[in-house]
């Protein structure tokens, strides 16, 4: 019995590492909205909770988690997050009534926000486009107009121009590491009484 439960578990983790395997790398992301018709046209209300969606399946309760625990990083196009946007899509596809897709929608835009890139801005906007086009009449859309009104530009890396010294050099094999700094020049006045210059 202790055997067949063995057997059990190694089957399940090794199914699950296969589908991770294939569904890892960049995600191709879609934040088209589908239109308020669609969402009008749809006969089911509430998405089961034990439903999963997405190509990675993510419950309604996996696709939060993934928002919540969003670290920071800059890369939007994998991973969790990336995950998390194609199954809100594929939730929306089936049941675009349910009323905690415009929450997840925004959330995801505060997500994008935060990351305070080109890109992640760019996101940002897309999904804000999606839940004021798809749910125009919530709380959610009004929120995401306003949290996109008041979201900074990117902070982009500033670079540093570095002038070259005369006494630096670039030949990976200096014998003298001393080499590389300018030598120690005397000051040209004398120094005052209190010993500065």
């Amino acid at each position: 019995m202790v055997f067949r439960g063995i057997l059990i578990a190694c089957f399940v983790c090794s199914a699950f590492g296969a589908a991770l395997s294939e569904t890892s790398g960049p995600v191709t992301l879609d934040f088209t909205p589908f239109g308020v018709a669609h969402v009008a046209s749809a006969s089911s209300r509430l998405a089961p909770i034990d439903t999963s969606f997405g190509h990675y399946p993510l419950s309604v309760t996996g696709i939060l988690n993934a928002i919540r625990r969003y670290d920071g990083t800059t890369r939007l196009d994998d991973g969790p997050i990336a995950y998390a946007i194609v199954a809100i899509r594929d939730w929306e596809t089936r049941f675009p009534r349910d009323p905690w897709i415009p929450r997840e929608l925004l959330y995801m835009q505060r997500v994008y926000e935060h990351a305070r890139t080109g890109e992640g801005l760019g996101y940002a906007q897309r999904v804000a486009a999606w839940v004021q086009t798809d749910y125009p009449a919530t709380e959610y859309a009004r929120l995401s107009r306003i949290e996109l009104a008041k979201s900074d530009a990117p902070e982009e890396p500033q670079k540093r121009a570095m002038a070259p010294t005369p006494h630096a050099t670039l030949a990976a094999h200096v014998t003298d590491p001393w080499s590389r700094f300018a030598p120690r020049t005397p000051p040209t006045a004398p120094p005052n009484e209190d010993g500065s210059h």
